[in-house]
């Protein structure tokens, strides 16, 4: 190193970003060891440099450098970049580059650098982070097994896939770009379990409006920029061959005119290549949502009335009954007591003879009186 480079320290790399990784947005391979990476490629005159070191990490911010100074005819030049790296799961981060693209120079001019010549002063974090995560489009960077791995495993990817954002949580009818499909609108379903996009292509063969065969695509992560949602999603097919179906998809979602619409891109959401949708709701969530609140509802006011029911009849079986006049209780009413009709108090009447009846024709005698 020349004088000024050779003096910066490097940082180990954090143990759980240790592995090899691909970016959705080009399919690069990404590795870090415990003290370097290697990864997307950066010109270096007929050359192409692909190892770098980790100079400086402040909390999420990462900057990444040349191992070394590009030597040259003219000035050595030392290249920096700043990548934001925030954790999604143990599988995926969501990648944000906050490197501005390399202004004044023909080699870099489509990579996000700093060029520094010599002699190469150390440089920060805040030297190279100068842009903000509101103002650019994230990547995902999505874990593999080796380092030579060109692809997604798909049995990985339930390890990876979060919930959709709210805005899409319904089913559509969708017509692709502007024209009517051969029979009808054809169906694109975030319903089933609010992850996965399921796509109907019974209508609407051709082209694949969401870059799968299968139709069956998960998301990985969504943001927001200029006001749109933009949804990343990873596609299910077995094999893709990046031509009518890619490994990452991206979703942009607008509305204009009062028309929901959705712009669908392969691996990033932009370029040239895309499918444009025209989206009708036909089973909007909060139909379902308040269907199911409606029967909530109705089972807890159940609940409520049998509770009150049996609490009813707990009480009336556990009251004593009143004491009487000589202090004894009655025993406890039964059921078939209380359907007995209630006998009235003896009042006390006048006492009448117990002798046998006297004969018809006979009379009372009165006893002789004595003289």
């Amino acid at each position: 190193f020349p004088s000024g480079a050779e003096s910066q320290t490097t940082y180990p790399t954090p143990s759980l970003l240790q592995g090899s990784w691909i970016r959705a947005r080009d399919s690069q391979l990404v590795t870090f060891t415990s003290n370097e990476m290697s990864g997307p490629a950066l010109p270096a005159g007929s050359e192409a440099i692909t190892d770098y070191s980790l100079y400086q990490i402040s909390g999420n911010q990462y900057l990444i450098g040349l191992q070394g100074p590009i030597q040259g005819a003219g000035d050595d030049q030392m290249l920096y970049f700043c990548w934001e790296l925030v954790r999604i799961t143990d599988r995926t981060y969501k990648l944000y580059e906050l490197t501005p693209i390399a202004s004044g120079t023909t080699s870099y001019s489509t990579h996000r650098v700093i060029i520094e010549q010599s002699p190469f002063y150390t440089k920060t974090v805040s030297d190279a982070c100068t842009l903000t995560t509101s103002s650019v489009a994230p990547t995902v960077l999505y874990k593999v097994s080796s380092s030579s791995a060109t692809d997604v495993s798909p049995s990985t990817i339930p390890d990876a896939v979060q919930d959709c954002p709210a805005d899409v949580f319904a089913t559509y009818e969708y017509i692709k770009d502007g024209t009517g499909c051969a029979s009808g609108a054809s169906e694109l379903d975030f319903c089933v379990d609010r992850r996965t996009a399921h796509v109907d292509y019974t209508k609407c063969a051709t082209p694949k409006i969401m870059y799968s065969s299968d139709g069956l695509l998960s998301c990985l992560t969504s943001y927001t920029l200029n006001s749109n949602v933009h949804i990343l999603l990873i596609n299910h097919d077995t094999t893709v061959d990046d031509s009518t179906a890619y490994r990452f998809v991206c979703m942009e979602l607008d509305t204009s005119g009062g028309q929901e619409q959705a712009t669908v891109y392969p691996k990033e959401c932009s370029g040239s290549t895309s499918h444009s949708l025209a989206l009708t709701r036909t089973v909007p969530i909060a139909v379902g949502a308040s269907v199911g609140i409606v029967a909530i509802v109705a089972v807890v006011v159940l609940v409520v009335i049998l509770y009150k029911v049996l609490k009813a009849r707990n009480q009336r079986a556990i009251t004593p009954s009143k004491p009487t006049q000589n202090g004894n209780a009655h025993r406890d009413a039964s059921p078939s007591d209380e359907e007995q009709p209630t006998v009235p108090a003896e009042t006390e009447t006048p006492r009448t003879s117990r002798l046998p009846p006297l004969a018809n024709d006979a009379t009372p005698k009165s006893p002789a009186l004595r003289s």
